[in-house]
């Protein structure tokens, strides 16, 4: 943590000295300004956070407000440094709970912004005392129940407290709205009314392959396609080439020109992904291209080929992440960063899923 002395930073705790004489709950005003600034001053760390945080975690409320103002933008694809921020608060008329214009610009330029691993502990500590901040309200709430109604069956008292703790741990937010069936009638009411226009369904991205396309009607959106096959046939490849057709025909899929793809490779180098690539759009055998004396008409086709990956049309739409050992939570900010980044994001492949931790 930084020790030296900074107009700025000073300005920031002098809220939180005021509310520590006044409040003893657990909370951490530093850590909750450190964040705030590090993603004014590198917004790429959203993607590192996202979806672990909520304002409510913010004991400060015009940290609360701030955050949310920044989540809605991230999450709409949108700049949120400290001008993009104001005018959203503005907008929403918190401007001033918010702390201002000049609570913005200290934040900006505060000294106390974080690299990535120091941010995500920053994240854990306020989590850890908002969490302790709900145990405090809980179990104040808890015993004024327990003396209102000292005539209870102990059972169900102790029964309501475990429930409310347990609750308090859940990391999930469900929204009960979701599981109404009249959402899903809507959908599919929309869906049968296309096929009596069109005559014929929705259709997904399309693999390049007529009868597999016909069998799944294509890769439909917030699809899980899993190919299993035992090893050494192809599985990659036939996976490599699901992307090739989506890049090469973005209209044929009715996406917007520039849509990436974003391809895991777990098991094999970046390098190695790309041998196979080449060797099928170069039609010569990859085993003849990597460990033998090429034709002259053969090494022609794949300095062509490689030609056409460096142009943007590969270069900015393949997008390969060839890390071992990720988690889904990686995988998801890495997807989420690429959908922030270009607005975008046709397909993602994972090769392959088993070696996901």
């Amino acid at each position: 943590m930084p020790t030296q002395s900074n107009p700025a930073s000073e300005h920031l705790l002098q809220f939180s000295n005021q509310q520590r004489d006044q409040n003893r709950l657990p909370y951490n005003e530093l850590a909750e300004q450190e964040i705030l600034s590090s993603l004014f001053r590198e917004p790429t760390l959203w993607d590192l956070i996202a979806g672990d945080l909520n304002e409510s975690d913010f004991h400060d409320i015009r940290h609360s407000h701030i955050f949310k103002s920044i989540k809605s933008l991230a999450e709409h694809g949108q700049k949120f440094g400290a001008s993009e921020v104001g005018h959203f608060l503005s907008n929403e008329d918190t401007l001033n709970i918010a702390g201002g214009v000049e609570y913005l610009a200290d934040l900006t330029d505060s000294v106390n912004a974080l690299l990535s691993d120091d941010l995500q502990s920053a994240v854990a500590e306020v989590k850890a005392k908002s969490l302790l901040r709900k145990i405090f309200y809980e179990s104040n709430s808890i015993c004024k129940s327990i003396s209102s109604t000292s005539n209870r069956d102990i059972n169900e008292i102790v029964g309501e407290v475990e429930a409310r703790i347990t609750k308090l741990t859940q990391t999930s937010n469900y929204d009960i709205s979701n599981t109404h069936i009249e959402s899903h009638l809507a959908l599919l009411e929309n869906e049968l009314e296309y096929i009596k226009k069109e005559g014929r369904s929705r259709r997904g991205i399309q693999s390049g392959f007529i009868g597999l396309d016909h069998k799944t009607n294509g890769f439909l959106k917030s699809a899980l396609i899993v190919i299993a096959a035992r090893p050494g046939v192809g599985k990659t490849a036939l996976a490599l080439n699901f992307a090739e057709n989506l890049i090469s025909n973005p209209s044929q899929q009715k996406l917007p020109d520039g849509t990436p793809v974003l391809f895991f490779s777990m098991e094999q180098p970046g390098q190695e992904l790309l041998v196979r690539l080449i060797a099928s759009k170069a039609n010569v055998d990859q085993g003849r291209m990597t460990r033998m004396r090429l034709t002259e008409n053969e090494n022609a086709s794949i300095e062509s080929e490689i030609t056409t990956l460096r142009t943007d049309t590969y270069n900015r739409r393949l997008l390969i992440d060839d890390r071992s050992s990720l988690t889904v939570t990686d995988i998801r900010k890495q997807a989420r960063a690429v959908q922030r980044e270009t607005g975008k994001l046709g397909l993602i492949i994972v090769d392959y899923i088993q070696l996901m931790q």
